[in-house]
């Protein structure tokens, strides 16, 4: 995935996620982020280079969906 496939991604990501009322400020984001990583155990299950410590685009995107909808 390269820069504009992902600022495509989060554009989307953004519009489908605006009308919901999930994790309302960034704060609440960011603590359902710390929250599923400690659940996952870092969350390496669910990336695709689960052997390197770098996040990809794609895993990026994938962060952000799972902090989204984690409670």
């Amino acid at each position: 995935m390269n820069y504009i496939e992902f600022c495509q991604e989060i554009q989307t990501f953004a519009r489908e996620k605006m009308d919901c009322h999930q994790n309302k400020s960034t704060d609440e984001f960011l603590e359902a982020m710390e929250a599923w990583l400690k659940d996952t155990k870092g969350g390496k299950n669910f990336f695709h280079d689960c052997f390197d410590d770098k996040l990809s685009w794609v895993d990026l995107l994938t962060l952000l969906n799972a902090s989204y909808i984690y409670e």
